[in-house]
């Protein structure tokens, strides 16, 4: 493990359709970045520099994969036949490698299974105390895994949606929304969390146990 990654952001560049491009201005100083096979286009036309390319290159385009070669400083490959998807394995690079901060960015695409994986993915307990930020399509996600607590700035009248992942998530308190939790269950199979709204510029979410994913509706761009 590099020592220097524990304080280094890494940005995760994910495949499919373009992340939007404002999402670069909000991206943290100085990252490492990753690209998830396909993704390495994304990255390319986002204007961000790759430093590592993590998948089983199944969906690069042959030119992309020639440009890598020369240009990134670490190829982590994996064969064609294998349990995890490429965003988990970059994941798992990440952490390997002492990353604190993860910034994932996906654009989505048509197919849903990809979606959900993706969404899954985010529950893995190796994030456990790690700050996770994904972009996924117009919406900013942040992951929360309990117990603990997260506050965070957004206009009036945002659409804010508390999905759990991963089972039920236990002891939700919100304040600033209009209809706020106080100690209360969300469970996986139901959608009492969705299409919430802010009525304050400071919004506050604590759980004491689950993965709750606390999805921003921003405006498009």
């Amino acid at each position: 493990m590099n020592s220097t990654n524990i304080s280094r952001p890494a940005v995760l560049v994910i495949g499919g359709e373009m992340p939007r491009r404002s999402v670069v201005e909000t991206l943290p100083h100085d990252p490492l970045v990753i690209a998830v096979d396909s993704g390495y286009l994304h990255a390319r036309a986002l204007g961000l520099g790759v430093d590592v390319l993590v998948g089983d290159l199944d969906s690069i385009t042959k030119d992309d994969l020639e440009h890598a070669r020369v240009n990134v400083t670490t190829l982590h490959t994996a064969p064609n036949d294998k349990d995890q998807t490429d965003t988990e394995l970059a994941i798992e690079w990440a952490l390997d490698n002492g990353h604190q901060t993860l910034v994932i960015l996906y654009g989505g695409g048509d197919r849903i299974d990809h979606h959900l994986g993706v969404m899954h993915t985010l529950a893995n307990p190796r994030l456990v105390g790690i700050d996770v930020v994904a972009h996924i399509g117009d919406a900013k996600v942040h992951v929360v895994h309990g117990p603990t607590a997260i506050d965070l700035s957004c206009a009036v009248g945002t659409t804010v949606g508390l999905v759990p992942i991963a089972g039920h998530v236990e002891g939700v308190t919100t304040a600033g929304l209009r209809w706020p939790l106080n100690d209360e269950q969300l469970v996986s199979w139901a959608s009492r969390g969705v299409s919430n709204v802010t009525t304050d510029e400071r919004l506050r979410v604590r759980i004491q146990s689950g993965v709750l994913l606390v999805i921003i509706h921003e405006e498009k761009n």
